[in-house]
């Protein structure tokens, strides 16, 4: 049960609620049952809220400044504590569908990839690693084929050889199964 105080007393021990119950200055009998302790503890806690709601009012009317500090204090601790930011469960600050939404490598930049991988493909003496593709891919921008903006970083090149590599040889695999 939430409240102001922070205490739930359910997860109390028997003698936790008796000396819960004596702190309130409320007489305890030594033979009552912890569930009898518990509702009692609850009703002091429900009362002491209700003391402190009509204590707000009663200063609003008095315009005491320092009892209706007082009664801030103690309402606002418990949202203090939460740990979590306002807002945080908006729908607008999910992010579901956000995942892999960087820069994507052009149709263009992916085929000549392509060229570049099939070409060490055919021929092993050609073979191109991912900073020789990234080399040639600089010098296609020197020439004006490519944009700027279009050269992926060294370690997308390399994932992306990695991915090819392993659809290649699968479809390579596969050829002669068709046949």
């Amino acid at each position: 049960m939430p409240n102001t105080s922070g205490i739930d007393p359910k997860r109390l021990t028997k003698e936790q609620l008796s000396l819960e119950l004596t702190k309130r200055k409320i007489n305890v009998v030594k033979t009552a049952k912890r569930d009898e302790l518990i509702r009692e503890l609850e009703l002091a806690i429900t009362n002491n809220i209700e003391i402190i709601q009509d204590t707000s009012d009663a200063s609003e009317e008095k315009g005491a400044s320092e009892e209706k500090e007082n009664t801030n204090i103690i309402c606002s601790n418990s949202f203090q504590d939460f740990p979590l930011e306002s807002g945080w469960a908006l729908k607008s600050k999910q992010k579901y569908g956000k995942r892999g939404s960087g820069k994507r490598l052009s149709k263009r930049v992916w085929k000549i990839l392509e060229e570049y991988f099939l070409e060490g493909d055919v021929d092993k003496s050609k073979r191109y690693t991912a900073a020789t593709m990234l080399e040639s891919l600089k010098k296609k921008v020197e020439g004006g084929e490519l944009g700027d903006d279009e050269i992926p970083k060294l370690q997308t090149v390399q994932s992306w050889i990695s991915r090819y590599s392993a659809q290649h040889r699968q479809k390579m695999a596969e050829i002669p199964l068709n046949k």
